[in-house]
């Protein structure tokens, strides 16, 4: 056997030496650009998540920012649907006043920080009922919010309340919401004629760093429609000549009819003009309103009576369960501060002297003898009988029933039943406001 080469055994050596000695600085290389890598990415990714909290931390204070302001209008239109409220702030007069408005604060002087605080100044109105057009300075006054002395307040710096309102001929007038016609076979729309004023709401919102302001326009739903001074789905008896039906426009405060209102009829059948009957001649005088005597027009529309029941019972101040004889009606409203009373699933028996004012349900019959006075309407889903004594029976509004008033019900003695539009206007209190438009600014 050939003896290997001790010489070529140490080249070959020396080769592989040299071979892994670079291998090795290339692997420290690589670690090196891996871990160059990894840093770079990882700071990246602190970067991009510290981004990305930030732009988090920016939507959620732009979101309560939002919240915030819409809490601001919530306060202001809750301010203004329930004038019996002590916190209410709307007017306490009708008919509206052209460039009416209000800031709700929660520190004085807080209003200047909004951007159209000055407009008033140049609108051509008196905005702060001070007798004066137009003077320096003038602007909505400012109302305390109901946020002031919480331990936590929300931070809505100002609300700004005021009417819509355009211009007619030249006059500014108010928008309303309501029944412009007194057409049930029409929807209520947005009117300068009849309704309660269309509100325009504005307010700021802030958090922390974070500032958001938004616009609502909002309205109130008007109240039950009546089509004459006495709707009824059956027949109506009239006895005697001391009762007095009409449909013309009375003041209850006067006992007068309105000048230059416009009458409804005295009488709606929806059975026709034979479903009413006088017993003497003379009385069909006494049914009067819009057109010639008796003044008496046929349903156009069946009105949903029971569906009308009930909305209105799930609204109740004032609930009986079953047939109420002569129950106290102390509390059953003004007409000022109107409620609404329910008689469920029975009948309502009343004499002597009582009244009240608002809505008054009653599923059964009504009689009612002796002197009683309301404000506001009367639905009955049974019979009525009225029969007047002593100062007689007054409701100054409107009467609604599914049965009839007649047969087992009349109107008879000193009993009237007159058409009031202020006090079926004043039904529309128990709807809260509501927004029909939203917008950002």
């Amino acid at each position: 056997m050939k003896a290997r080469s001790s010489t070529g055994s140490a080249v070959t050596r020396s080769a592989v030496a040299r071979l892994r000695a670079g291998e090795r600085g290339n692997a420290l290389v690589i670690a090196l650009l891996v871990l160059l890598l990894l840093s770079s990415m990882a700071a990246v990714f602190v970067a991009v998540t510290k981004t990305e909290k930030q732009i988090s931390g920016n939507n959620l204070r732009d979101s309560q920012s939002l919240y915030v302001a819409e809490a601001g209008v919530a306060e202001a239109l809750s301010r203004m649907s329930t004038p019996a409220s002590p916190s209410y702030m709307g007017e306490t007069t009708s008919p509206p006043t052209p460039g009416w408005g209000r800031y709700v604060v929660q520190s004085g002087a807080a209003s200047s920080s909004d951007p159209d605080h000055a407009n008033t100044q140049s609108d051509g109105l008196d905005n702060n009922g001070d007798g004066q057009v137009d003077e320096s300075g003038e602007a909505y006054p400012e109302i305390y919010s109901s946020q002031v002395g919480l331990a936590r307040p929300l931070s809505y710096p100002w609300v700004k309340v005021r009417y819509k309102q355009i211009t007619v001929a030249g006059v500014p007038r108010v928008v309303l919401f309501g029944d412009h016609d007194n057409n049930l076979a029409t929807r209520p729309i947005q009117n300068i004629v009849n309704g309660h004023p269309v509100l325009i709401v504005t307010c700021n919102g802030t958090e922390n760093n974070a500032t958001k302001t938004v616009e609502v326009e909002a309205l109130r739903l008007p109240g039950p429609t009546i089509p004459g001074s006495i709707y009824t789905e059956g027949t109506l008896d009239c006895k005697g000549t001391s009762f007095l039906i009409d449909g013309n426009d009375y003041d209850p405060v006067t006992g007068t009819i309105v000048t230059g209102s416009t009458p409804l009829p005295g009488v709606v059948p929806t059975q026709g003009a034979s479903a009413v009957d006088c017993n003497t001649p003379q009385g069909w005088n006494n049914i009067q309103g819009s057109g010639a005597v008796p003044s008496i027009s046929p349903a156009t529309v069946d009105i949903d009576l029971e569906a009308v029941y009930d909305i209105y019972e799930g609204m109740a101040d004032i609930s009986y369960n079953g047939t109420q004889m002569n129950p106290i009606t102390s509390g059953w409203g003004t007409m000022d501060d109107y409620k609404i009373v329910c008689v469920k699933g029975g009948d309502l028996h009343l004499s002597g002297v009582n009244g009240g004012g608002g809505i008054l349900l009653v599923e059964g019959d009504i009689m009612i003898s002796g002197q009683f006075t309301w404000y506001g309407i009367v639905i009955c889903l049974a019979n009525v009988e009225f029969t007047g004594g002593g100062s007689g029976i007054h409701i100054y509004g409107g009467v609604m029933t599914q049965g009839n008033i007649s047969s087992s019900g009349s109107v008879s003695g000193n009993a009237d039943v007159l058409y009031s539009s202020s006090t079926i206007a004043k039904l529309t209190e128990f709807q809260t406001y509501r927004v029909c438009s939203w917008r950002e600014r």
